[in-house]
């Protein structure tokens, strides 16, 4: 007896798509999966802006050291000579490596954040750049850099590099929303929260702020907790010298 060939496919009960409990699975374990990824990539590109941000630090400390060669050992200045008149640090160094640009001033975990437009903008804490002659995002140790006389006047800044002693502990240039680095509004202006942390609005404290990078006089660049800093930066005295005796202002020194 030969068999319906119609009889036979029809009774056939073979399948080749996927029922909807066996989709939604699938859906699951992918949704699963990237759970599981996205922070681990946030991580890795966390450390990657921080790596990059060192980079343009260290490049910066090499700048310094040529414009410092050029100018009898001398930072770049603060004041112009007047009460309100400041120097934008960045121009004044800019010509040392040319083919970075501006760009060297901006950190890379600062890139894509409001733009300030002062020191007390209300977008501070978030970490984006300043914009003072252009955008930067590092702030410079007010008290190495010259022409102190109308502002500062107990201390006119050193006359020459090689009277800071203690390089390695003197700040040069940190992750900052404001040109000025000093004692009196370190915390204030250091962008504590630029590289990680849960933003808040206290502004010295900065709760669950990761820290920050800096470079110092002597060119090396370190990564700070920031609650480490405020260990240190509360035993500072008000002429910008520190018990902590780890990270200074001006070193100890007799400028």
């Amino acid at each position: 007896m030969v068999p319906n060939p119609a009889r036979a496919v029809t009774g056939h009960h073979s399948r080749f798509g996927f029922t909807l409990i066996e989709v939604l699975i699938v859906i699951v374990v992918i949704a699963m999966l990237i759970g599981l990824l996205i922070p681990s990539a946030m991580i890795v590109r966390r450390f990657s802006q921080r790596a990059g941000c060192a980079s343009n630090l260290r490049q910066i400390g090499v700048m310094t050291s040529a414009y410092c060669d050029d100018h009898a050992g001398r930072f770049p200045p603060f004041h112009d000579g007047s009460y309100w008149g400041t120097f934008d640090c960045c121009k004044q160094m800019k010509d040392y490596l040319p083919e970075a640009g501006y760009r060297i001033y901006l950190c890379p975990a600062s890139a894509g954040k409001p733009k300030l437009w002062g020191d007390w903008d209300g977008n501070a804490m978030l970490g984006g750049p300043y914009m003072f002659a252009q955008e930067c995002a590092y702030g410079w140790n007010q008290h190495v850099r010259g022409n102190y006389q109308k502002f500062y006047w107990w201390n006119q800044g050193p006359s020459a590099t090689n009277e800071i002693s203690n390089a390695s502990r003197v700040f040069w240039a940190v992750d900052a929303h404001s040109p000025r680095f000093d004692v009196f509004y370190g915390p204030y202006f250091v962008s504590g929260y630029r590289h990680g942390g849960q933003v808040s609005s206290d502004w010295v404290n900065k709760p669950g702020a990761s820290g920050f990078n800096a470079s110092f006089v002597d060119g090396h660049v370190e990564w700070i907790n920031y609650r480490r800093w405020m260990e240190c930066w509360t035993s500072y005295q008000w002429w910008g010298e520190s018990s902590d005796q780890k990270y200074q202002f001006r070193g100890i020194d007799t400028f």
